[in-house]
């Protein structure tokens, strides 16, 4: 993700924030109250499940593939696209009746 400066301070604050209120939540008293294991369980939730999943959401080419994934008549769930195709959209809709087929998706 490519947050710079004083953004990446406040995003990384509001997931600390965030982590430290669901881990006062979830976990039990005792394991909340031991510093060391909330500092370590809130350091792997915030740079390791909440960045990378914010990164992946905030990629337009994630959200354009997975739009098209589910109003796409293909039949296969979309993997890795080749390099060669950088048009996904094109590659599923190849002929009319097929965009024919999804235009009620849209409506």
């Amino acid at each position: 993700m490519l947050i710079h400066g004083f953004l990446r301070v406040v995003v990384l604050d509001y997931f600390q924030g965030l982590t430290e209120v669901l881990l006062y939540l979830i976990l039990p008293q005792d394991v909340y109250n031991c510093a060391p294991t909330g500092l370590l369980a809130q350091d792997l939730l915030v740079n390791h499940v909440f960045i990378p999943v914010l990164a992946k959401l905030s990629d337009p080419d994630f959200v354009n593939q997975t739009i098209i994934w589910l109003v796409s008549p293909c039949s296969s769930i979309p993997g890795p696209m080749p390099p060669e195709i950088n048009e996904p959209l094109i590659h599923c809709f190849d002929s009319s009746v097929k965009i024919s087929q999804s235009r009620p998706k849209f409506t």
